[in-house]
């Protein structure tokens, strides 16, 4: 029985196709069925304030008021986007950002009552 020779480039087109050798991408991004996906996260955090209202007896003479209380507020803001591309070094086909507010604290800064 003589030995059959296979070119050395339908060798390696015929295991890339079977998964023996996988594309090497970097880190946050994976590869999977011609498909490039990368993740990337990152965070701060943003301040803001709201306020509160509610009833209130204003002055030496207890008439009606209106009570407002001043609330600081820290987010912890989280930023994740995910991007796909055709094969290891494709194109992009598809972008999506995912934005989350995650309330870290919220602080009583000031408590005011006027008359109405």
């Amino acid at each position: 029985m003589t030995p059959r020779l296979i070119p050395l480039a339908a060798t390696a087109l015929a295991l890339t196709s079977i998964g023996a050798a996988r594309p090497r991408v970097d880190d946050g991004c994976t590869f999977a069925r011609g498909t490039t996906t990368c993740t990337t996260t990152s965070q701060s955090t943003e301040t803001s304030t709201h306020v509160a209202t509610a009833g209130c007896l204003y002055g030496p003479d207890g008439i009606p008021g209106r009570r407002s209380l001043t609330f600081l507020d820290t987010f912890l803001v989280t930023v994740t986007t995910t991007t796909f591309a055709h094969g290891v070094e494709g194109p992009v086909y598809d972008t999506s950002t995912e934005v989350t507010r995650t309330l870290q604290s919220s602080t009583l800064i000031s408590v005011v009552c006027e008359a109405l």
